[in-house]
């Protein structure tokens, strides 16, 4: 029988990356002496379940589908020939059996350990190994190379036939729970694709992208961060929903018109406010509460629609943005979540029409991490490296301004505005401050500052918008952006 040879990669196979493995996958491996033949097993494996050409699985994969192959029809199913979800299948497939696999040598029984004696035990073992080998060589179908690591964590009879021997094999493995665990990921990969196209639809999440699925596989790690972070990306997809409907309603105000009720709103006009709000100036003891409310602009009034023709700021400005993302360690969190759905929200209004972002991801002095998201395939992959980051760098304010003002001087970005989301604990020097106020005055530029439950002192001298967002607010979900002030 012909020994095992790993095919190389096929030009363009989105599973191709899997060949190499992950670092975990071949560290795990290693521990069991089944590191040179886990890229081409868990290649094989994945190419299987999105029905592709398997190739060679080399002797582990061919093991593997000797032994397991109703499991691994069941997760055919699963996969749905879809190879992200494929990719994490085979991963988490791998790395269940891998735990259970282990690499002692059987021992030989006792009785025949005591007549071998101390001299000939070492040799027996060897023996008895070698013939187990041969049995598994039937079973697969090839010849296993010498000093394959036998699949069993404990002994294994002799004089069994080789379907026996397999099944025996297949309960050591573990095969129905690694059937399990890789249908679970299966799914729970299709649910990060299903909220990342909620979150941002119609760009292309996907399984038809095929530059995503190159990119995704090749980060794999990076993909099962993703995963763990599911509850926070489905409450961003709540929260985002919640944003857009307050834009809608802000451009249905700005109508003007009085002919027809769609519901209620926060704000300070009081010929719209509710009957139940002009009741507190009729006690002296509610007296003040109403007028606190007016001035805050939080009485509780009529969202009031009409037919009148809505008029479009002479000085509307159509450009890109430029967003400014404290990654500090203080951003974890609830505030880490606020500022990905802030950006997938502009996101969502700007790349759609041909705008591109440009991310400026800051931390300590230094540190201005440049992510440009526009349409096209590469602007989805640093969309997704966004979401998938962790927030944990410290936090300066000069950096980050000074590369926006650097954008700014630029065709391509003369004519953006800056967006600057931080949870408030740092200040600007007055140096570059100075510098902000003179760009702005020149180019014609803003910046609008989102403090995410923190002190807004910090950004209020280079800031002409200040958002004050409480992740604690009393709206179901924790977002509320109603509250800005203009400094």
């Amino acid at each position: 029988m012909r020994e095992a040879r790993t095919r190389s990669p096929v030009e363009g196979d989105p599973l191709a990356p899997l060949a190499d493995a992950t670092p975990e996958l071949r560290a795990l491996a290693a521990s069991v002496g089944l590191e040179p033949w886990i890229g081409a097993a868990t290649l094989a494996v994945a190419r299987r379940l999105c029905g592709a050409p398997v190739g060679d699985p080399g002797p582990l994969g061919a093991l593997w589908f000797a032994v397991a192959d109703g499991e691994l029809r069941l997760l055919e199913i699963a996969c749905q020939r879809e190879p992200l979800r494929a990719a994490a299948c085979a991963v988490a497939w791998s790395t269940h059996v891998l735990r259970h696999h282990g690499a002692r040598t059987p021992k030989a029984s006792g009785a025949h350990r005591d007549a071998m004696g101390k001299a000939g035990g070492a040799g027996d073992e060897e023996s008895e190994a070698q013939a187990l080998r041969k049995q598994l060589a039937v079973l697969v179908g090839r010849r296993l190379p010498d000093g394959f690591p036998l699949p069993v964590s404990g002994p294994l009879p002799r004089g069994r036939s080789a379907l026996g021997l397999g099944a025996r094999v297949r309960e050591q493995l573990g095969a129905d729970d690694a059937a399990a665990a890789a249908t679970a990921a299966a799914r729970a990969c299709g649910e990060a694709v299903l909220a990342l196209g909620a979150l941002v639809p119609g760009v292309g999440w996907d399984f038809a992208t095929g530059q995503l699925h190159r990119t995704l596989l090749a980060r794999i790690e990076r993909l099962s961060a993703l995963l763990g972070r599911l509850p926070v990306l489905r409450r961003v997809v709540e929260e985002l929903g919640r944003l857009d409907a307050l834009q809608r309603q802000a451009r249905r105000a700005e109508r003007g018109g009085r002919e027809a009720v769609a519901g209620v709103r926060v704000g300070g006009e009081l010929s719209d406010a509710l009957g139940c709000e002009l009741a507190l100036l009729g006690a002296p003891e509610t007296e003040d509460l109403f007028f606190q409310r007016l001035v805050e602009h939080r009485l509780v009034c009529l969202e009031l629609l009409g037919a009148t023709t809505e008029t479009t700021p002479a000085d509307e400005r159509r450009g890109p943005a430029i967003a400014c993302v404290d990654t500090s360690g203080s951003m974890q969190g609830a505030p880490e979540a606020v500022a990905k759905a802030l950006i997938l929200a502009v996101v969502r209004q700007l790349v759609p029409k041909g705008r591109p972002v440009q991310l400026l991801l800051f931390g300590g002095p230094g540190e201005a991490e440049p992510l440009e998201i526009r349409r096209g395939r590469q602007g989805l992959v640093h969309l997704l490296d966004f979401l998938s980051m962790g927030f944990h760098a410290g936090t300066d304010y000069d950096t980050p301004l000074l590369r926006a003002l650097e954008l700014l001087r630029t065709d391509a970005y003369a004519k953006a505005d800056v967006l600057v989301v931080t949870d408030g604990l740092c200040r600007a020097s007055a140096h570059v401050a100075q510098q902000v106020a003179r760009a702005k005055q020149d180019a014609g530029a803003r910046v609008l500052s989102v403090v995410v439950g923190g002190d807004p002192a910090g950004v209020d001298r280079f800031s002409d918008q200040v958002w004050l967002v409480d992740p604690s607010a009393p709206i179901a979900g924790g977002l509320d952006l109603r509250q800005w002030r203009s400094s």
